[in-house]
């Protein structure tokens, strides 16, 4: 955790911002699929 705030001195050009918010919406993508795998197996 350390690190990162080091790193946050740095403005982080705008890429990488893009690149953390489409990680975090595949994460919750996958989340979300499974989620319904778990309610179909319960059925």
């Amino acid at each position: 955790m350390e690190m990162n705030n080091k790193t946050k001195v740095i403005p982080a050009p705008a890429v990488t911002e893009t690149v953390v918010e489409v990680k975090i919406l595949l994460n919750n993508k996958q989340i979300c699929e499974s989620n319904v795998v778990l309610q179909l197996d319960q059925k």
